[in-house]
């Protein structure tokens, strides 16, 4: 079993029902995770995540570069910024 890893310095703005939430990003399986809660909702693709009510506004990262996949947003190198477009 792989654990949840803590990127550091990674950050992810959640919307959920009116309110934004600034959360720590974490990696499992090369995948990207936001906190939510105790626990990790998996973050895709346009701003979706693994929970229909919520979506992600923003990534950043000081160290990983993202890649959009059908089923995830996946590490792939060096740094980049993601934002989802209004």
């Amino acid at each position: 079993m792989q654990p949840f890893a803590k990127i550091e310095h990674g950050l992810v703005i959640t919307f959920n029902k009116g309110i934004y939430r600034q959360v720590a990003l974490y990696e499992r399986n090369g995948n990207l995770f936001a906190q939510h809660g105790s626990g990790f909702v998996k973050l895709y693709p346009e701003g979706r995540t693994g929970i229909p009510s919520m979506a992600w506004k923003d990534i950043d990262s000081d160290v990983f570069k993202f890649v959009k996949e059908p089923f995830g947003l996946r590490i792939t190198g060096p740094k980049k910024r993601l934002q989802v477009a209004e």
